[in-house]
């Protein structure tokens, strides 16, 4: 390919071809203005790619911790509420009182009267029904620790997400069978009996305590 030939001007400026090489070293100068937009835009993104991944970091007890960017979607790490909710979900003083609330619970399962099931459902039980009230109030304690952990730490995409644990998985899989207690008139289906009874995994929580 042939080059272009370079002529002097009488203002002693070079000329390749038609072009002068004044307008052509003003465009040069301005090249690396450009190309440094251009990567800052770059960076700016894999920050954000970055930060998608890693997470937001919250500070809490001395510790910070990294959890989705916004939790189901609309609330941010920096959100004040969500801020609030990480702080008392990785409060250690909840962590034992969960624990103590699932050793209550794991006590009524062994001291309810089962001589309902000996003698038919016309058998009626006072002592069970306080226990029945009782364990209203545990359910509604489970469901909003489930609630807002799953605000705090997000529900599934992030690492940190509250269904990447596998203890977890377990704890939510028993606050949906717990929502059947407050609907009393669908205890007379036999298949959600069934899944009532599976609340005594939630006993198994607590090995994760230990």
């Amino acid at each position: 390919m042939s080059r272009s030939p370079r002529i002097l001007d009488d203002d002693g400026s070079f000329k390749i071809g038609d072009q002068d090489q004044e307008t052509k070293n003003n465009k040069l100068d301005l090249q690396p203005e450009s190309d440094l937009k251009k990567r800052e835009e770059e960076l700016k993104l894999v920050k954000e790619k970055a930060q998608r991944i890693e997470g937001g970091p919250v500070e809490a007890h001395g510790d910070t911790r990294f959890y989705e960017v916004r939790s189901l979607y609309c609330l941010s790490y920096n959100n004040c509420l969500r801020k609030k909710i990480i702080w008392l979900v990785t409060w250690n003083y909840f962590d034992h009182f969960i624990t103590f609330v699932i050793l209550i619970n794991s006590i009524m399962l062994g001291i309810k009267d089962y001589q309902g099931r000996l003698e038919g459902e016309e058998y009626v039980s006072c002592w069970n029904e306080n226990l029945d009230s009782i364990g209203l109030v545990l359910s509604a304690i489970f469901l909003c620790e489930c609630v807002f952990k799953i605000i705090g730490q997000g529900f599934v995409l992030h690492r940190n997400a509250y269904l990447r644990d596998f203890w977890n998985w377990l704890d939510f899989f028993v606050v949906l069978i717990s929502l059947l207690d407050f609907f009393p008139q669908l205890a007379k289906y036999s298949s959600l009996k069934i899944l009532r009874t599976l609340r005594i995994l939630r006993p198994l929580r607590s090995i994760n305590k230990v």
